[in-house]
C-alpha cells in the first residue's frame, strides 16, 4: 500500500511539472495581424520583416502570450479593415473607436497609442508666428490633411475652416 501511494504520488508530480508544458504548447496561437504601411509605427524593412513602433509592441505582448505573429500585408487601412471583415486577419492595428466600425468589429479593452494632430507652416511664410488656438488667424489660411482613418479631429478642424485643400 505503501509502494502504492509512493507511486501515485510520483504521478501526480510528474502531471504537476508537465501540466505547465502542455499549457504553454497550447498557448502558441498564430495570431494573423494586417501590415500597411503607416511610417514609422509599421512598415517593411529591405528584407521584408515587418518593423516599427507596433511591431515592437506585439513582440513585447507575445513575452506575455506566447502568441505567434504572423503578417498579411495589404496596401492601407481600408484594405486591412476588409481582411478583418472577411475573417483573413485577426489583428488591425491602430483604429480609432468608431461607431460605424464598432458595428463589426471589437475593441481591445486598453489603448495602445494617443491620436494628436499638428500643423505646420514654413519658418518664412506670413503665418510663422501662428499661435495655438488663434482660430481667427487659422481660418485666413489654406490647409492640406492627410485623409487617414476617419480622423474625427481632421474632420472637426476641416469643418471650422473656410480654405481647405483635399
Amino acid at each position: 500500500m505503501r509502494k502504492m501511494k509512493c507511486i501515485l504520488l510520483l504521478c501526480l508530480f510528474a502531471v504537476m511539472i508537465l501540466m505547465p508544458m502542455g499549457i504553454h504548447a497550447q498557448g502558441q496561437r498564430v495570431v494573423r495581424v494586417a501590415m500597411f504601411p503607416l511610417g514609422q509605427f509599421q512598415y517593411m524593412n529591405d528584407k521584408g520583416e515587418a518593423c516599427g513602433y507596433h511591431i515592437d509592441y506585439l513582440n513585447k505582448l507575445a513575452q506575455t502570450t506566447h502568441w505567434k505573429y504572423e503578417d498579411v500585408e495589404t496596401d492601407d487601412f481600408q484594405g486591412a479593415c476588409a481582411l478583418l471583415k472577411k475573417g483573413k486577419v485577426d489583428l488591425v492595428a491602430p483604429v480609432q473607436r468608431k461607431d460605424y466600425l464598432a458595428a463589426d468589429f471589437e475593441y481591445s479593452a486598453y489603448t495602445m497609442a494617443t491620436e494628436c494632430a499638428a500643423i505646420y507652416t514654413m519658418n518664412n511664410s506670413k503665418h510663422a508666428d501662428l499661435l495655438f488656438e488663434d482660430f481667427d488667424a487659422m481660418k485666413k489660411m489654406t490647409f492640406a490633411a492627410v485623409n487617414y482613418m476617419d480622423s474625427s479631429f481632421t474632420q472637426k478642424f476641416i469643418g471650422s475652416i473656410t480654405n481647405f485643400v483635399g
